[in-house]
């Protein structure tokens, strides 16, 4: 099956062409042509040096082909859509490096996901199901992600935003990406979808699953958090070895479950926000993101043979 990504696109020169050449998306992916001056870019400490830099990488965009550069001279548009998360917008994720293995690659709308060109940031790309309501799709992944507290850089939005070369030898593609069915309607404030389909699919891939469980409680009392506070949907707790019983944590239990970490008094998670497969992979495997996935893995296949 040919995948979502094999499609052309259109690509610049650098940040002040105009004129653009039509090349393959998925090639462009893969590439690493450009990796030496990507290197110098992020080796660069002078701010307006590393500007200068960026300004004159390559750049594509993922949303389709143009005629030049603009809204208004789209030809045809991919059916993807392109999203970037800024690390210094989203400070308060503690495991943010950690997102492409603890959560973009559990969605099965997510087609790709790699490092921006600074290294810092994410950025994927989602097929999306109806090209006529790109905003309204844009609206509703905008909406989907604050709701779990991650913030979009909206930069990226306009159909016609290119993006400059970035290379990740660690990407993450999903060649069968499920186009994106869901979208945001303003004017009622209301999000469509087929009856009884599920907005943004669910996970079935270990991590996903594990998020949409109650088990990481259980796990961060097994690992000496103690409850000092139980309410509706919302678990006070304790750190380990605490000689008071001053609330340290949260861990909630509705949608979306998270741990809530309120003080840097613990030595294994710093204050921030964590799902509850960071929780896991945190204290199960050290933080390695692949080998809590593999064990998860392991451990939900026992079962199934149990």
């Amino acid at each position: 099956m040919k995948s979502v990504l094999d499609i052309t696109v259109s690509a610049y020169k650098n940040s002040k062409d105009t004129t653009p050449t039509q090349i393959n998306l998925l090639a462009w992916l893969q590439s690493d042509k450009f990796l030496p001056k990507q290197e110098a870019l992020r080796a660069e400490t002078d701010p307006q040096k590393r500007k200068r830099k960026k300004l004159q990488m390559p750049m594509v965009n993922p949303t389709g082909t143009f005629s030049k550069r603009g809204n208004e001279h789209l030809v045809t548009f991919s059916g993807l859509v392109q999203v970037d998360f800024d690390k210094t917008q989203n400070s308060h994720v503690l495991d943010f490096d950690e997102l492409r293995d603890s959560f973009f690659k559990f969605i099965p709308e997510i087609a790709y996901c790699g490092r921006s060109i600074s290294g810092k940031g994410w950025w994927v790309l989602i097929p999306v199901e109806s090209p006529d309501k790109y905003e309204a799709h844009y609206a509703f992944i905008e909406r989907y992600f604050k709701k779990r507290n991650l913030i979009i850089d909206l930069a990226c939005r306009p159909v016609s935003q290119p993006r400059f070369y970035s290379y990740d030898p660690d990407a993450y593609f999903n060649h069968d990406a499920k186009p994106l069915r869901a979208i945001y309607s303003p004017n009622n404030c209301s999000r469509h979808k087929e009856k009884g389909k599920p907005e943004i699919s669910e996970g079935t891939k270990p991590g996903e699953l594990y998020s949409q469980s109650d088990e990481f409680l259980e796990l961060l009392k097994d690992h000496g958090w103690t409850v000092v506070a139980e309410r509706e949907h919302r678990i006070d707790l304790c750190r380990p070895g605490s000689s008071s019983s001053l609330q340290n944590a949260t861990a909630y239990l509705n949608t979306p479950k998270r741990f809530v970490v309120l003080t840097d008094l613990d030595s294994t998670f710093k204050r921030g926000t964590y799902t509850p497969f960071s929780v896991y992979a945190i204290l199960k495997c050290g933080g390695d993101y692949k080998e809590a996935a593999k064990l998860l893995q392991a451990e939900n296949d026992f079962k199934t043979v149990v």
